[in-house]
């Protein structure tokens, strides 16, 4: 093996390292990313059993009385 033979196939074991490193990080910060997001989550299963949170459309008039009647007017008196 010549020396130029030498010092390319160093260049080339360099490059390999090098990448496998860069690789090695991307997957860390992705994992890492991941966990944080799980974290943060709340599950819906959570909620809906510890929390006793109804997942339900409030009755129509009860909460907004006067958006239902400007809403009636534009369309005939007849409610929304």
């Amino acid at each position: 093996m010549t020396e130029d033979e030498a010092y390319k196939a160093h260049i080339q074991y360099t490059f390999n390292a090098f990448c496998k490193v860069v690789i090695r990080h991307a997957a860390i910060d992705i994992i890492l990313k991941l966990r944080r997001r799980w974290e943060r989550e709340v599950s819906l299963d959570y909620l809906m059993n510890e929390k006793f949170v109804q997942l339900a459309e409030p009755e129509r008039g009860a909460a907004y009385p006067a958006c239902l009647a400007a809403a009636s007017e534009g369309n005939g008196g007849e409610p929304v």
